[in-house]
């Protein structure tokens, strides 16, 4: 079972309550493993995560988000902005850490899935890293509220079926408001949820360990691109060079 980003209110790693009630769902009722968004303290560092519970063990495993929203999870040169928009900067109370941590969860034997949180899915590094650590399937884990009834639902959406045609990986997108929606790998709509109702979505899906050109080659199409883009305007600047000192002779 998966659950989007943000979906635990109360951080069960550090509330009794909400660890027993997540627990007891777990292993009496749900029996499966399930995956939630949750945002935790370790030390002084604060998590946007993903964690892995399972019947009887509690927590497996679990995911920090690599890349948190500049100004949206965390303010770069906090001191400087606050002084130019102290109200603004101050709605975002704690800056979150940057996770280390693999997005590779084993849920089941040899079964391996990847997680990624909100607008990562729109982070090409990323998809190569999981696809490379053996992930069968994408689980794209988000929360749309903070956008109200603008389309950026919508859009994070129609990103996760093109990554999953793009990795060849069933993608699975859920989200706290919509749209969430089940993508196989050549991009077809297996499920899909309208936002803003309340529902739930079960299908079996394709587990894969092949690999797409675009995970293959993909990776190397933008620096090659930089270093032939460079090379041609350094000719293109000795050319003209050249030219010049000749026309003056």
């Amino acid at each position: 079972m998966v659950w989007p980003e943000n979906s635990s209110d109360l951080d069960p790693l550090n509330n009794t309550e909400a660890r027993t009630l997540i627990s007891d769902f777990v292993t009496k009722e749900l029996k499966a493993p399930l995956l939630f968004g949750n945002k935790t303290f370790r030390g002084s560092d604060f998590f946007n995560e993903v964690d892995l519970w399972l019947p009887e063990t509690g927590l497996a495993d679990w995911y920090d988000k690599k890349r948190p929203v500049p100004f949206g999870e965390y303010v770069p040169n906090r001191d400087f902005f606050m002084a130019l928009a102290p109200d603004m900067i101050g709605l975002i109370g704690w800056d979150m850490s940057p996770g280390q941590r693999d997005g590779i969860f084993r849920v089941r034997e040899n079964d391996l899935v990847g997680s990624l949180i909100c607008f990562e899915v729109t982070i090409d590094e990323l998809h190569y890293d999981l696809i490379d650590q053996g992930a069968s399937a994408l689980m794209v884990q988000t929360n749309s509220s903070d956008f109200g009834k603008s389309v950026q639902g919508v859009q994070l959406a129609a990103i996760s079926r093109m990554r999953a045609i793009e990795t060849g990986r069933t993608v699975v997108s859920i989200s706290t408001v919509g749209v969430s929606g089940i993508y196989g790998p050549d991009g077809t709509v297996i499920s899909e949820l309208e936002s803003f109702k309340p529902g739930a979505m079960v299908a079996d899906i394709q587990l894969r360990s092949d690999k797409t050109p675009a995970m293959i080659y993909g990776r190397f199409i933008e620096p090659t691109a930089f270093a032939l883009t460079l090379l041609l305007s350094f000719m293109a600047t000795i050319g003209a060079l050249i030219k010049r000192f000749k026309r003056k002779q």
